[in-house]
């Protein structure tokens, strides 16, 4: 062990003996060490220097004249160390008094030691505990003191130095009250024991802090848990209540300290220290929680209005730490969702999206997080109950399908199935069987609330299952119209080949990415790097990853005898593109190749293209966080790409299904993973599963089945015949299998804004001649700090509405707009566009609305 620096941060009581016996006892052949108080601990040997030192720890007569006596008379030097004053050593005194060392080891001495000060009072001699435990500390402390003050050091300055480095709180100055409050509560069990002992530190402390303002001058060293709940109940109920300092003691009769101060700085204490030190805020927030929810529950709720869903609307929006009081407005809207009570059109996704994400930072994280994804996916399958009602009731004339596509591409149907899903399994968990929803428990209405809530979701659920089976029924009778994959190629890919200013172009065509997914990648960080265009495609029935891809490069929906490998299908398919298989994978796409989900990449002067599967290696259905984790590695490669410096290229990203594959055997249940698939099953003998459509080979162009029977599964649940047949892979007919993300992705040039536009907002149903507000959210995510949006809705003679988007702000855009039906038409659907411009970038919103002529009455009026 080396000898140490006795001034050296960090030292402890044993270095620093060291270091004072290196100067001191350099030739001395014996050290008699009293240490009654057990500070040192020192090895068997030791370096000092040149000569070796044997170090003796006189714990008992008998045993240390055994050790000591064979060296007596050798020469050596010995150190004894003496922590029990009953060994008798007369004659190691009487040596070490005349020939050698002879020092008492005692908390004050070590602090001479250490610092090279001889005024410490003697009162430390009793605090063993404190010195040894903080030597270095009280080092630092020391030297930060001595740094400032070239006066003596005295008794005041040994306190204050003492304090600093035991705890951290300097007394000598002003410091940050966030600050000044973690490092009392870091020390607070010393501070309690120093204040028991009747310690001067602890007097020269609670002295200090009765002078500093509120909250530090509540703080009490025998209890400041009076002081953390005053606080905390500032900080959580300020940004709620105006009139605190009047409301606040009525309810909680130690709230009268707030009388003459300021509630907003006292709670700015608080969000600091949630910074400095987020476990200590939450511990103490939880303290002042433990309250509201006690004798103040009935009154906070009363104060605060939650029982009205405005104000636990409002208080969503507004609350973002205490789990206590976003619960209980999260369940008062849960509840007004039971009994048809709440608004129509509350819009609290964006709050609700915000709470999830940062889940963490509330108290009770994982009720907040259960409560805020109910409540999110009710709201949403709410907001989407008209539209499918309006779909649902209209005949299924040859406008069925589109009306069902634009229900599902606007937002309300794709995000069902998931919607859906998280309902069901929150209505199932623990954090909502709690019967604490209400100020007084009552189990019965906490019931009936629970079951009304079910309803709902079995009502949802029975209305995606016929829009399902609606939508298959359109798809095999009439396209409707829409682009399809297999025709994607010659309509959008050749022309775009076939312009000279655009100098390449880079197709991606992705199985398995659905149209939430590819939604969520537009409107995401995808914004920052390109000017993004969404349209939408129709795929042809079966629906498989690897046929899908098969058809979108040959451009034909039926083609059984297309070559396996894809660079002779390629050279049959499109001789004029000049493809070749890419020798090298572009850098930006490599993550993907190396896990095997670049399925094929080909080049040409023109065009780059790259197959991506990404279900991929799991015949039985990609699990879901699995399927996640493959859709953040595309995100991150198409991300990857529009920051990559190629600001000449345009990618097309066009998906093909979002069907997984399926080989399971029959009768066997499939697994219950997100992302399974809608089977199709032929030769099937017996009658149809409820969950089947019957189809013919023939609209479903598969090819070699037979003419006899074949059936597409529609609706949620999945195919398991019990029948001798496999089950196929190919596909089913839901909307989100069939309906296909085309995502044209052209790089941004210069210093363009960069705006994240949603779906547009239109009413499901309008009387006709009749204004309707039409609307989006939009936000700037890059370019300037602020640019002009102008928002135009397609109808003749109606202004356009303008306003300024902040970077960073989601800003709700609406314009009005005056719907008309032809000249006899009583009923019909309307399609409605928008237009948004910023600079010379446009983005179109479209959606359908039902339109019914006035009454009689009303036209004349």
């Amino acid at each position: 062990m080396s000898l140490v620096d006795p001034h050296a941060v960090g030292a402890t009581p044993t270095e620093v003996v060291l270091a004072h016996l290196a100067s001191g006892a350099s030739g001395r052949r014996l050290v008699l060490l009293e240490d009654p108080h057990r500070l040192l601990a020192f090895p068997a040997r030791l370096s000092n220097g040149q000569a070796g030192v044997t170090v003796i720890q006189a714990r008992g007569n008998l045993g240390f004249r055994l050790r000591y006596e064979p060296l007596r008379s050798t020469g050596a030097v010995v150190w004894v160390v003496r922590q029990r004053p009953d060994v008798f050593l007369p004659d190691v005194e009487a040596r070490a008094d005349t020939e050698g060392l002879h020092l008492h080891i005692t908390p004050c001495w070590l602090l001479q030691a250490a610092t090279g000060e001889d005024d410490w009072p003697a009162w430390t001699e009793r605090e063993e505990e404190l010195v040894t435990a903080h030597l270095p500390g009280i080092v630092r402390a020391w030297r930060h003191w001595r740094s400032r003050h070239d006066e003596a050091f005295g008794p005041a300055a040994a306190e204050a130095v003492l304090l600093r480095g035991a705890t951290g709180i300097d007394v000598t100055g002003r410091a940050d009250v966030a600050d000044l409050w973690q490092a009392f509560f870091r020390s607070e069990r010393l501070l309690r024991r120093l204040h028991k002992q009747g310690s001067p530190l602890a007097a020269r402390l609670q002295g200090w802090l009765k002078g500093l303002p509120p909250p530090a001058g509540w703080l009490e060293l025998e209890d400041p848990t009076a002081a953390v709940r005053l606080t905390w109940l500032v900080a959580i109920l300020q940004p709620h209540l105006p009139a605190l300092v009047e409301e606040l003691p009525r309810l909680y009769p130690g709230a009268h300290l707030l009388k003459g101060h300021d509630p907003t700085a006292l709670a700015r204490v608080a969000y600091r220290l949630e910074r400095l030190d987020p476990e200590l805020a939450a511990a103490q927030r939880d303290v002042a929680e433990n309250v509201l929810d006690g004798p103040l529950r009935q009154a906070v709720v009363r104060l605060l209005g939650l029982t009205e869903t405005a104000s636990a609307a409002r208080l969503i929006r507004k609350e973002r730490r205490s789990g206590h009081l976003a619960l209980l407005a999260l369940r008062c809207l849960l509840a007004a969702l039971a009994a048809d009570a709440a608004p129509h059109g509350l819009e609290l996704e964006p709050e609700l999206e915000q709470m999830l994400a940062h889940a963490r930072r509330y108290s009770h994280p994982a009720a907040v997080a259960a409560h805020a994804g109910l409540l999110r996916a009710l709201l949403r399958l709410d907001r989407a109950r008209t539209r499918c009602a309006a779909v649902l009731a209209a005949p299924p004339d040859a406008t069925a399908l589109r009306r069902i596509v634009s229900l599902f591409v606007e937002g309300e149907g794709c995000r069902l199935d998931h919607d859906l899903a998280t309902a069901r399994e929150t209505l199932a968990d623990n954090a909502t069987a709690e019967t604490c929803w209400d100020p007084v428990v009552d189990p019965e209405r906490h019931k009936a609330v629970l079951a009304a809530l079910y309803q709902h979701v079995q009502a949802a659920e029975q209305r995606a299952a016929e829009l399902e089976r609606r939508f298959a029924v359109a798809v095999l009778a009439d396209s409707g119209g829409l682009p399809a994959v297999p025709a994607a190629w010659d309509d959008v890919i050749a022309p775009l080949l076939a312009e000279r200013a655009c100098r390449r172009v880079t197709l991606v065509l992705v199985a398995g990415l659905t149209w939430a997914e590819a939604e969520g990648l537009a409107a995401g960080p995808l914004s920052r790097a390109y000017d993004t265009d969404l349209r939408v495609l129709l795929a042809s029935p079966p629906a498989c990853a690897e046929v899908s891809l098969r058809r979108a490069v040959a451009g034909a929906a039926d083609a059984p005898d297309l070559p396996l490998k894809w660079a002779d299908i390629l050279a049959v398919c499109r001789p004029e593109s000049g493809l070749h298989r890419a020798r090298r994978v572009p850098v930006t796409w490599r993550p993907l190749a190396d896990e095997g989900l670049l399925v094929h990449a080909a080049t040409s002067p023109r065009l780059c293209l790259l197959l991506v599967d990404l279900t991929t290696g799991h015949p039985a259905g990609v699990p879901a966080d699995e399927y996640a984790r493959r859709v953040a590695s595309f995100g991150a490669c198409l991300q990857s790409g529009g920051e990559s410096g190629r600001r000449d290229e345009l990618l097309a990203v066009m998906a093909t299904s979002g069907a997984v594959a399926c080989r399971e055997a029959p009768g066997l249940a499939l697994p219950g993973v997100a992302y399974g698939p809608r089977c199709l099953v032929t030769g099937f003998a017996g009658p149809p599963p409820p969950e089947a459509l019957r189809v013919s080979p023939a609209e479903v162009r598969l090819p070699g089945a037979a003419e006899s029977s074949a059936f597409l599964a529609v609706g949620r649940g999945r195919l398991a015949p019990a029948a001798a047949e496999p089950v196929v892979a190919d596909g089913g007919l839901s909307p989100a299998e069939m309906l296909v993300p085309l995502l044209m992705l052209s790089p941004l040039r210069g210093e363009r804004a960069a705006v994240t536009v949603g779906s547009l907002l239109a009413p499901g149903e309008a009387v006709a001649g009749r204004p309707v507000e039409l609307a989006l959210h939009a936000t700037l995510t890059a370019g300037a700090l602020a640019e002009v949006a102008v928002l135009t809705a397609e109808t003749p003679g109606r202004p356009t509405m303008q306003a300024t988007l902040d970077l960073g702000e989601r800003r709700r855009l609406a314009c009005t707009a005056a719907l008309e039906l032809p000249e006899g038409v009583a009923h019909g659907e309307v399609a409605v566009e928008v237009v948004l411009q910023v600079g010379r970038r446009r983005w179109r919103r479209r959606a359908l609305v039902a339109v019914t002529a006035p009454a009689e009455g009303d036209r004349d009026a």
